[in-house]
């Protein structure tokens, strides 16, 4: 892995924990945390929702093939974001050096490049990310587009306007993105922070954004993903959908955080009460390695006798390295 500057001014605090201890960790006020280990980097993180994201855009892509470009000041540096992504689409974290020289590893390296493309900009002004997301849509292909998170992506043009107004300019140019050039655009936002006791009840819906009776009104979707930290489960509930053959609203599903590869296992018992779900199906499977006449993996086809040659040329201005 690539070593990477911090900016002593950006550190606020630090604090030595043991190993065993990482994941018991309860992250406030939306920030992520990089745990540095004699091996790699690891993300703490919150409520899941970049996570959450990052399945389903894998999902798509299996699915129906769909790249994704991400504008993601949130999942920086592109190191984190692209082992993150290789750990749900191979069912394993890559922290050991035997795994850099396997088949496997160079295969989801050289995946991950042909079909997630990173637009990295010194600050993130909305205009400008999709004038680079229309170059990726027409030299890549991509169908999918993640702002993550929408605060740090800013439409510096409307910035003097109050906030209604600032984010009805905002998703305007987001639908007119997504007509023009038909592409998924998901936002990532973030509630604002509950204080004192009401942290443990705390459950935001679309009016817990900033400006988000605007959210409401016109997001055609929206998807609360949120942590119960004592059951350790994360709810995820439509908080809207606008065509009724798409989704229910209001219907929810109970999952767990996979802590061997950061996917998200699912409840086969599902219930309103959460101490109530069961059967938690949970999956190691390397996905790049289809299952015999399964149909739904055919963009993950793996022959273990093809030597892979990766092209790693990239395009500065739009694209990152994905650097293992």
């Amino acid at each position: 892995m690539e070593a990477s500057i911090i900016n002593i001014n950006d550190i606020l605090s630090f604090k030595e924990i043991p190993m065993e201890t990482v994941y018991d960790i309860e992250v406030e006020d939306n920030h992520n945390f990089y745990i540095a280990t004699n091996t790699a980097p690891m993300l703490v993180h919150n409520s899941g929702k970049s996570d959450w994201v990052d399945e389903m855009c894998i999902g798509y892509n299996a699915e129906y093939g769909w790249k994704t470009a991400y504008a993601s000041p949130e999942n920086k540096p592109n190191v984190i974001h692209a082992a993150k992504l290789e750990a749900k689409i191979c069912g394993q974290w890559v922290n050991r050096q035997d795994q850099i020289s396997s088949d496997w590893h160079r295969l989801a390296k050289e995946f991950i490049d042909n079909n997630f493309k990173f637009i990295d900009l010194d600050s993130y002004d909305l205009d400008e990310v999709l004038e680079r997301a229309k170059r990726l849509v027409r030299k890549f292909g991509i169908k999918v587009l993640v702002i993550d998170p929408y605060n740090k992506v800013r439409l510096k043009a409307s910035l003097h306007k109050n906030v209604n107004e600032y984010t009805n300019d905002y998703l305007i140019k987001i639908d007119d993105f997504a007509r023009k050039y038909d592409v998924l655009p998901i936002l990532v936002a973030h509630p604002v922070k509950p204080s004192g006791d009401d942290r443990k009840t705390y459950r935001p819906d679309f009016y817990s954004i900033k400006g988000g009776g605007e959210f409401y009104d016109m997001s055609p979707h929206g998807l609360l993903v949120h942590r119960n930290f004592e059951l350790d489960m994360v709810e995820v509930t439509v908080l809207k959908v606008k065509f009724a053959h798409l989704g229910e609203n209001k219907s929810k599903t109970w999952f767990q955080w996979n802590r061997s590869n950061g996917r998200y296992s699912e409840y086969c018992y599902q219930s309103e009460n959460p101490e109530m779900c069961s059967n938690l199906e949970v999956d190691n499977d390397n996905w790049l390695i289809a299952k015999e006449n399964d149909v739904t993996q055919k963009q993950f086809d793996y022959n273990p006798n093809q030597t892979i040659q990766p092209n790693y040329n990239f395009e500065s201005e739009t694209i990152a390295d994905v650097p293992f």
